[in-house]
């Protein structure tokens, strides 16, 4: 056991010295600072994600109001259609119609 220990000793100075150096390294410092910023990143992305959902959401129901208002237009302009037809016809007829009386 002690022999274990005294080879365990020396590894464990050499990965805090190295644990040490490693803090001091600039790039390790950023490294951790953005590695610190990860949880808001990902809280940013999950925002975003229910964002688009919604968005998602309300363009679909947005494009299946505008086909069924679409559908309703064009059922009022060929009803108008018809109607003018109609009158049309009937403007014929009363124009069409000889005079019965007699002077």
């Amino acid at each position: 056991l002690k022999e274990l220990q005294k080879t365990q000793t020396p590894l464990i100075e050499a990965l805090m010295a190295e644990n040490a150096r490693m803090k001091d390294v600039p790039a390790m410092v950023e490294l951790q600072r953005l590695f610190q910023r990860v949880p808001e990143y990902h809280a940013r992305a999950l925002s975003l994600k229910k964002a688009m959902g919604a968005l998602t959401e309300r363009s679909s129901k947005l494009q299946r109001r505008a086909a069924k208002l679409k559908i309703k237009a064009d059922d009022r302009a060929a009803e108008y259609t018809r109607q003018l037809e109609r009158e049309q016809e009937r403007d014929k007829q009363i124009a069409a119609r000889p005079s019965t009386k007699e002077r």
